[in-house]
């Protein structure tokens, strides 16, 4: 429940008689309100984040297999000199 629909059922002497508090609870729930939406925000971009991190990893073993089978292709084994003698 906000704070705002428990001052809808205060009376008007009331909501003057705790102005001060009234607006301390106002701005606290705002501010709860804020943090909240902030810590949403920042769970997304967290989440996005790893998605993005394993698709790197994904790339980076993909890059890793193809460089192992060009040097395979590419670089001569211990006996290819032995022979050119």
């Amino acid at each position: 429940m906000e704070i705002r629909n428990i001052l809808d059922t205060l009376s008007e002497g009331e909501k003057i008689l705790h102005k001060d508090l009234i607006d301390e609870c106002i701005k606290r729930e705002d501010e709860m309100n804020m943090i909240s939406k902030i810590t949403k925000e920042s769970l997304k971009s967290f989440e996005i984040f790893v998605n993005q991190l394993g698709q790197l990893f994904d790339a980076l073993k993909v890059l890793n297999a193809e460089l192992e089978l060009y040097q395979e292709e590419t670089v001569p084994d211990e006996n290819y000199y032995k022979y050119l003698n």
